[in-house]
């Protein structure tokens, strides 16, 4: 159990095939907010967590996001957004459209999932955002995909919530504090720190990337080794 939590809750929270809030001035009843557009680079990670050579990255390369209603594991049950990345490596995604795609999929924590969650109260709903490459109509398979923020050094993941509420993982593994102030779109960052235990919270500030890469690659980057390779 606790590989599988680690795999799907912080060494991505994120599925093989894997906030937010519009600008403007931010009331009490909702959460901080961050712009509504923000550019995402794509990066190509070879099994070392070094970048891959540009001729190594599909041209077709495309980014399914999709929704996983109530869950933290497994596969989108629904596509939400198909971006083609093209050959600059960078798209831009847009967060207010993104919550409001997940904000009419939401669930309560489905009996079905398998990580060691809790959601206080009992019947708050939620989304989160998967993630999946692919190249042409196939999908990029062996690969981990995930969203990563390239100066903390751990995975994000987008979630929408439906209230305020608190996540808590209940993992000997993991550490969490995600406290959600309100009802929204919000990243959650997951990091490890040196004593091999994963730390999630919600991301102040996030500076999202997408990785694809074999998992083993994820294991070996930091955002300081990473970013001086850039």
């Amino acid at each position: 159990m606790r590989r599988e939590v680690q795999s799907i809750i912080a060494a991505t929270i994120v599925a093989f095939n894997g906030g937010a809030m519009t600008e403007g001035s931010t009331p009490a009843s909702q959460a901080a907010s961050v712009p509504r557009s923000i550019p995402v680079r794509v990066y190509f990670l070879d099994a070392t967590g070094k970048p891959s050579p540009v001729q190594a990255i599909p041209r077709d390369l495309t980014i399914r996001l999709g929704a996983m209603a109530g869950r933290f594991g497994g596969r989108g049950d629904e596509t939400l957004l198909t971006i083609r990345v093209g050959e600059g490596q960078v798209f831009r995604l847009d967060l207010s459209d993104l919550s409001e795609r997940l904000s009419v999929r939401t669930a309560e924590l489905s009996k079905r999932e398998v990580a060691p969650l809790k959601l206080t109260p009992g019947d708050a709903k939620f989304a989160r955002v998967s993630t999946v490459a692919l190249s042409g109509a196939d999908p990029l398979i062996g690969l981990a995909v995930v969203f990563w923020d390239l100066e903390a050094g751990g995975s994000l993941v987008p979630i929408y919530f439906d209230r305020p509420c608190q996540l808590r993982i209940l993992s000997a593994a993991d550490e969490s504090a995600v406290d959600i102030p309100a009802a929204g779109l919000v990243w959650m960052l997951s990091v490890k720190n040196k004593n091999s235990r994963y730390i999630h919270t919600l991301a102040d500030n996030p500076h999202p990337a997408i990785m694809i890469a074999p998992p083993e690659a994820l294991e070996k980057i930091s955002s300081t080794a990473f970013l001086g390779r850039r």
